[in-house]
């Protein structure tokens, strides 16, 4: 199989009931010369479908090593965990995360998959 026949580049896009999307886009970045796969994962997030896609930060709050856990419940998790649901972390990424290096054909089992459990 040539290496243009399998998924090497992946994008979701999960919609919100209040008109706002997200969009996980995860990449296989291995270099052809290193023997450890490596995946880059970013997430965008847009309020309507009017405004434009953000980059959401993977990093937390400057101060969340010295918040108490209220705190950092609600303010000092990164914008990238507060906008993605638990499922979406612990279900989806990884689904996602599997299709790489799959065939092509492969998409459509996916996105069945994907909508399955993004809506219980």
């Amino acid at each position: 199989m040539l290496k243009q026949d399998v998924i090497g580049e992946i994008t979701q896009e999960l919609p919100r009931n209040d008109g706002s999307s997200i969009r996980i886009v995860v990449k296989d970045i291995t270099s052809p010369w290193d023997n450890q796969r490596m995946i880059d994962t970013y997430v965008l997030h847009r309020a309507s479908n009017k405004s434009s896609w953000k980059v959401l930060s993977n990093r937390p709050h400057p101060d969340a090593r010295t918040m108490c856990v209220d705190d950092y419940a609600k303010y000092g998790r990164s914008a990238l965990l507060q906008e993605l649901t638990r499922r979406e972390q612990l279900i989806v990424l990884p689904m996602l995360k599997n299709a790489l290096g799959k065939p092509l054909n492969y998409i459509n089992t996916l996105q069945a998959d994907v909508k399955a459990a993004t809506h219980v």
